[in-house]
């Protein structure tokens, strides 16, 4: 896990330094419930890259808090990509990743949609969050990423 979060940060400082006009990095938006707190993509070295997000609740819950996380999919016209975890009273940070992906659009935002219940059914909706997230390498890496990790990048 450490790995993958040395090359996400590596990936991010490399895609802010690029001389190419990528899309920017966006801030790290607030909800009523939630706050963003990291968001990009995790390279798996057995193959594949899943968004790796961050978030942090604005109090403290004294109860079980259930979030469903839906991650915009890369590809054309699919459903999202769905991610559930549930965060025990008394945690404030929480991470979400995604199902595996093995394609992305260089310099590109896509959204993370996120839904906090009460309840494990999702019958309860507490509140609502929404984050883009960027996925940007610089263009002589697209072919290393894809031959080392499997991920076609457009």
């Amino acid at each position: 896990m450490c790995r993958h979060m040395v090359l996400l940060i590596a990936l991010l400082i490399v895609a802010n330094g690029c001389s190419v006009s990528p899309p920017r990095s966006p801030n790290p938006n607030r909800s009523e419930y939630v706050v963003s707190k990291a968001g990009g993509f995790l390279f798996v070295p057995a193959g594949g890259v899943v968004y790796g997000t961050s978030f942090a609740l604005t109090r403290l819950m004294d109860r079980p808090v259930y979030a469903v996380a839906l991650f915009e999919n890369p590809e054309n016209g699919a459903l999202p990509l769905r991610a559930e975890v549930t965060i025990e009273p008394g945690n404030l940070e929480f991470q979400v990743k995604s199902p595996l992906l093995t394609r992305l659009t260089n310099n590109r935002l896509y959204t993370v949609n996120l839904s906090l219940y009460w309840d494990d059914a999702h019958t309860q909706l507490l509140g609502v969050h929404q984050q883009q997230v960027l996925f940007s390498v610089p263009p002589e890496l697209e072919l290393r990423i894809e031959r080392e990790y499997g991920v076609r990048v457009l």
